[in-house]
């Protein structure tokens, strides 16, 4: 009977345990577009809900459109542009608003930071091009810079004094995004010259893809694990808010009373197991005192 119920409650518990991940991998999405422009791109969002990115309009004759930064307070945008610039990119916000990102000038690509209406350049050493797409609060930067000698895209973080190169296992380009407190890093990998998100935890690369499209960039992410980026569907780009389905509260006090019963059932045998080797104990010293009486 007792291992009959364990064989259940363990039963329970793993699936308990697949039903957390399920759940975990789910979101709700939400579209966003710039009024009137021809394409929208989500970059970064924080913890206020703040949205950071880039537009463009629609193309005139063979012109293309210059694009432009912007944020978005959840009710209204407003545009940011480098002085001088061709191209603006807004990539991430933190929660003291400090944005970050990229520009072109002439023809050299920088990064940089946007705070207090103020721009201030961000260069990787000896690099052709740098392009600084997220900061968290703690101040570390994530991005990517041209490797010349391998010819090829590779991500970095950045404390502020260091560099660190970051490269998605197998993949032939590695883009950094976003980071937030934790530590989460997000990006895309490009195979065969398809794009893909991820998410990145200091340890191992998780692939996300908006379920039906034909590719997808992920550019930020915030403390409460909310996700923002692009997709493509057909020949139309949309931005895409991601955010976590949080485990139904029935499965946390599920799993809370089958842990429970799990830890009797093992008071129950240690017990009995105590109670036994104390009787063997008895019995062996009762044989032993008639022996040597």
């Amino acid at each position: 009977m007792r291992k009959g119920l364990r064989l259940l409650v363990l039963g329970i518990s793993l699936f308990i345990v697949l039903m957390t991940q399920l759940y975990a991998a789910e979101y709700t999405f939400t579209t966003i577009d710039y009024p009137g422009a021809a394409a929208t791109y989500a970059h970064g969002i924080n913890n206020s809900g703040k949205i950071v990115g880039a537009y463009h309009n629609f193309a005139f004759g063979f012109t293309f459109p210059k694009p432009y930064g912007f944020i978005y307070d959840g009710s209204t945008f407003t545009t940011i542009d480098y002085p001088s610039s061709s191209l603006t990119v807004a990539s991430d916000i933190n929660n003291s608003d400090q944005i970050v990102g990229f520009c072109v000038i002439g023809n050299g690509v920088q990064g940089f930071i946007y705070n207090n209406d103020e721009f201030t350049s961000i260069t990787y050493p000896e690099a052709d091009e740098t392009y600084v797409y997220g900061i968290n609060n703690l101040g570390k930067i994530v991005g990517t810079y041209f490797d010349n000698a391998n010819v090829t895209y590779r991500g970095f973080i950045y404390d502020g004094t260091t560099f660190t190169t970051i490269d998605y296992p197998g993949a032939d380009e590695t883009h950094l995004y976003s980071i937030n407190n934790s530590g989460q890093i997000v990006g895309i990998y490009v195979t065969s010259g398809v794009p893909h998100g991820f998410i990145y935890d200091g340890n191992a690369f998780t692939t996300i893809d908006y379920p039906g499209a034909n590719s997808t960039e992920v550019y930020g992410i915030n403390d409460s694990g909310q996700i923002v980026g692009i997709y493509i569907s057909g020949d139309i780009k949309h931005g895409f808010l991601a955010t976590p389905v949080p485990v139904p509260a029935s499965l946390f006090l599920l799993s809370t009373g089958l842990t429970g019963l799990l830890s009797i059932e093992w008071f129950r045998k240690r017990k009995k197991d105590q109670w036994f080797r104390l009787n063997r104990l008895r019995h062996f010293c009762k044989s032993y005192c008639c022996l040597t009486a």
